[in-house]
């Protein structure tokens, strides 16, 4: 099987697992500060924890990090890119 099939294959797992995870069970952590009432969330993205394998992000009161299932399925994601950007450029420079 070819670096540009198997990175196809961890894209898709990735991204089916990722999703699940998110839809099942998104929030695996989370601070309990006491926000100020009728604010607007702004969102933002902290970092990524690899000890749990979470994404960290903060809602500016709350820091919350996703369950492991969520960085999982990112980790795949982006190893399903770089074996098939592999792939698709060995093909490209094998090509005369």
């Amino acid at each position: 099987m070819g670096a540009k099939r198997i990175g196809m294959a961890l894209f898709g797992v990735g991204l089916f697992v990722g999703s699940i995870t998110a839809v099942t069970g998104l929030v695996y952590t989370s601070t309990a500060a006491a926000c100020p009432p009728n604010r607007d969330p702004k969102y933002s993205l902290v970092g990524f924890d690899f000890q749990y394998f979470g994404v960290v992000y903060s809602d500016g009161c709350n820091v919350m990090m996703t369950s492991p299932g969520v960085g999982v399925g990112l980790l795949l994601v982006v190893a399903g890119v770089l074996v098939g950007g592999v792939g698709i450029a060995r093909d490209a420079l094998a090509e005369p």
